[in-house]
């Protein structure tokens, strides 16, 4: 059973590891409720969002070669498309080399001191913590995140400050605005994750 990736949801990753080892498995299922919500509602199916209105903007609203929206529009595409690649390409890694970017619980049996000679056996848990991205593939991630929502920005205000008719562009408008919130939440997602994965044992 393949472990999620930290990058993905810092959450599960860690519940499924304890659940692979044995360690509560009855346990906070609340918490898998929470992280599958997470990572299928908030993280894939916004990104699929997210990654559809870029695609129909640039194809059918700001498609004309020269101008200033087709160069951000087109900006704010290709990083959601650098974005999209980091994360399957290390998804795909973590797959391949044994669940890289994934906790890893285990317990193991150690004999009690032998000055309470008992020969009882106590139960310990070791924690093979996962392997952190390399700082490239954490910088292409946040800073592609951080590149397309800028981008979807500044069209933003631009449309707001050219457009003397907001009526006969009623839909860009509402596509631009959840477009902007759609890409400022996933950034928001992005960061809590790391933050997770980084200093959950900390805190």
């Amino acid at each position: 059973m393949a472990r999620v990736p930290y990058f993905l949801s810092a959450q599960l990753n860690n519940l499924r590891a304890q659940r692979i080892a044995n360690i509560n498995p009855q346990g906070n299922d609340t918490g898998f409720y929470e992280g599958w919500f997470g990572l299928i509602i908030c993280s894939i199916c916004v990104w699929i969002t997210v990654f559809g209105l870029d695609l129909y903007l640039l194809s059918f609203v700001y498609n004309t070669p020269g101008t200033h929206e087709h160069v951000l529009q087109l900006g704010a595409f290709v990083a959601v498309c650098v974005h999209t690649f980091a994360i399957l390409l290390f998804t795909v890694v973590h797959l391949c080399y044994n669940d890289t970017f994934s906790n890893k619980f285990s317990i193991t049996e150690e004999q009690q001191p032998l000055n309470k000679r008992s020969g009882d056996l106590k139960t310990t848990v070791s924690v093979d913590e996962a392997r952190i991205l390399p700082p490239f593939a954490t910088a292409l991630m946040s800073g592609s995140l951080s590149a397309t929502q800028y981008f979807s920005f500044l069209i933003l205000l631009s449309f707001i400050m050219l457009s003397a008719n907001y009526k006969d562009h009623d839909l860009e408008l509402k596509i631009l605005v959840a477009q902007v919130g759609l890409k400022t939440f996933s950034v928001a997602m992005a960061k809590a994750n790391a933050r997770l994965q980084l200093f959950a044992d900390r805190v």
